[in-house]
């Protein structure tokens, strides 16, 4: 063979290996997202199947590949926070925040990859809402371990990012839960404009700015709850639990999920069978992720008509010199056009806050959930974690 035609040779086989190699990259590329959404697949069901043992287990060993690892600890702190491990939570959700902050996840080779493929080639850094309730779920776990001032940082890492917002939605359960930690501190004119902007975007229930207090609201109006009046009224002591409800994610039921009218709606709070008060929603997560997913349509519109003409260049190119594999590639490449679904799967539905007065050294409270009739449909104890600063008392729950 001549040395012309050994040339003209080699370059068609390089082309032919160049064309062979981006659709086996293509292919490759779905393999490990399949293998990372596996882990946490098995890590979230046995989480809300309350085995948090089997469910930490699955997430013991992160993988180095820094894709999906924000979601992955996300993951592994609530999953950390639910069997009473608060130290590691903070941890994972820490180096997620860092994750999260501080990389250069648009990197030349992960953007262009997702410009060819989908936003799934990028670094998760999750929603805006789930990186605001990060900071939240951290708080409560600084908390647990009675470290008020971690706490009041993750206060102030909320309100920087609220504050910071841009046109994503805001979120009155974040607002006073940092208001409550600032209160914590001291800091009353921090504490005060935290809940009153929290109030301000609610409808269903009122929050006093003064002390904090929370109250049902009919047509914007504070009013007190019809029935099963309080007990402790002017009592000395105070708690304020914060109660999350149910699962954001209609792919993971929970174990107490059953018809629609089964859900918990809200919950009533009582000491020595003394009744203490009911808690309010402040949040529903899925009402968040729909606002948000609004906001991030818009944003995404130009980058995805980008990425389509891209995908057709470049199956275009692959069919000049192997029409059969051209095609193959734009296959490969249209069925891999899909949204970035990936997203905080253990949040719960509904973030409630319940603030009442309460004996002095309780042993336990008795949470008991009412669906949206009013029936009572579960009960439970609670008693960790229960922790005091001054003539407060502060504790959260889960209920599944």
């Amino acid at each position: 063979m001549s040395t012309t035609a050994r040339s003209r040779h080699s370059r068609v086989t390089d082309r032919g290996f160049r064309s062979s190699t981006l659709v086996v990259l293509v292919c490759f590329s779905g393999f490990l997202t399949g293998c990372a959404s596996s882990h946490l697949h098995l890590a979230r069901s046995q989480y809300y199947r309350g085995n948090f043992e089997q469910s930490a287990d699955a997430l013991s060993e992160l993988s180095r590949d820094i894709t999906g690892r924000a979601l992955m600890l996300m993951e592994r702190g609530m999953i950390q926070q639910a069997r009473g491990a608060y130290k590691e939570s903070t941890q994972d959700w820490l180096l997620a925040h860092e994750l999260t902050e501080h990389l250069d996840y648009l990197s030349l080779s992960r953007s262009s990859a997702s410009l060819l493929i989908n936003d799934d080639m990028l670094a998760f850094r999750g929603a805006f809402y789930e990186r605001v309730l990060l900071h939240a779920f951290a708080a409560k776990s600084y908390m647990a371990m009675n470290q008020w001032d971690g706490a009041a940082v993750e206060s102030r890492n909320i309100i920087s990012k609220l504050e910071s917002r841009d046109e994503y939605p805001d979120d009155a359960y974040s607002r006073y839960l940092a208001g409550f930690f600032l209160e914590m501190q001291g800091d009353w004119e921090g504490a005060s404009l935290q809940y009153r902007t929290a109030s301000a975007l609610l409808k269903t229930a009122h929050i006093d700015e003064h002390s904090g207090s929370i109250t049902r609201a009919t047509d914007g109006a504070p009013s007190p709850e019809p029935g099963l009046p309080s007990r402790m009224r002017g009592a000395p002591a105070q708690l304020v639990c914060f109660i999350s409800i149910g699962s954001a994610s209609p792919g993971y039921r929970s174990r107490a999920a059953g018809r629609a009218h089964e859900h918990p709606e809200y919950a009533r709070l009582f000491a020595d069978d003394i009744y203490l008060g009911r808690s309010h929603r402040l949040t529903n997560v899925p009402h968040l992720r729909r606002k948000t997913e609004k906001v991030l349509k818009k944003r995404q519109k130009a980058k995805r008509a980008a990425r389509i003409a891209i995908k057709e260049a470049a199956a275009q190119l692959v069919s000049q010199e192997d029409e059969a594999l051209g095609d193959i590639l734009r296959l490969l490449l249209f069925s891999l056009e899909t949204d970035d679904s990936r997203r905080w799967e253990t949040l719960p539905r509904d973030l409630h806050v319940a603030r009442v007065a309460c004996p002095v050294e309780p042993s336990e409270f008795r949470i008991a959930l009412y669906d949206v009739r009013g029936r009572k449909i579960a009960e439970q104890a609670l008693t960790s974690p229960i922790v005091r600063i001054g003539n407060v008392y502060g504790s959260f729950l889960r209920v599944f």
